[in-house]
């Protein structure tokens, strides 16, 4: 717990950035810096795993690869990763990567190097927001998770065949429909 001039100063602190620079916790829009302590609670990293609708060969073979959601894309994550994406919140980096972290912890073999793999960002994309967030964001994980004994490398083992749509307002099958055929290995 903060002392006690801390929490006084933080409590004149935030409003003031709210009221000059328009500060707002990404997850509710209250004041805050980033997050209020409220959706900072909620923000807990809750990996889940899915069943892709198709499952890629190479992630069934030699056995199939059980592939797992950093959380449920609603309430304040969905939220939180609208402010980052959409709104240039850069800082939520930082704490979307435990979200990452914890959802690969599980494919952690033994001493084998753990590769994060990121969707590549398309040019329209990286001119809007000024940076590729994916590649930083895996970034920032392999980071955390070297720091925790876990032997990380980010890999760009991907790349697009074809342009794709903005994915910011399509439903799941919009999405799987605009990326089908759209990636490759490389």
């Amino acid at each position: 717990r903060p002392p006690r001039d801390a929490r006084r100063v933080r409590e004149l602190i935030v409003p003031a950035a709210d009221l000059l620079l328009g500060a707002r916790c990404a997850g509710c829009g209250g004041p805050a810096l980033l997050l209020c302590r409220s959706c900072g609670l909620e923000l807990r990293p809750d990996p889940v795993p899915v069943r892709p609708a198709v499952v890629p060969r190479p992630l069934r073979r030699p056995h199939e690869v059980q592939v797992m959601a950093a959380g449920v894309n609603a309430g304040v994550l969905r939220r939180t990763i609208l402010a980052w994406k959409e709104e240039g919140v850069s800082r939520l980096t930082d704490v979307l990567r435990h979200h990452l972290a914890a959802a690969v912890v599980p494919h952690v073999r033994g001493t084998r190097p753990l590769a994060l793999v990121p969707v590549p960002t398309s040019r329209r994309s990286r001119r809007e927001r000024g940076s590729d967030l994916v590649d930083e964001l895996a970034r920032a994980t392999a980071v955390l998770l070297r720091g925790v004994g876990v032997d990380t490398v980010v890999v760009q083992a991907l790349g697009y065949t074809r342009t794709t749509e903005d994915q910011a307002g399509l439903g799941a099958e919009g999405r799987r429909a605009n990326l089908e055929g759209a990636l490759v290995a490389r």
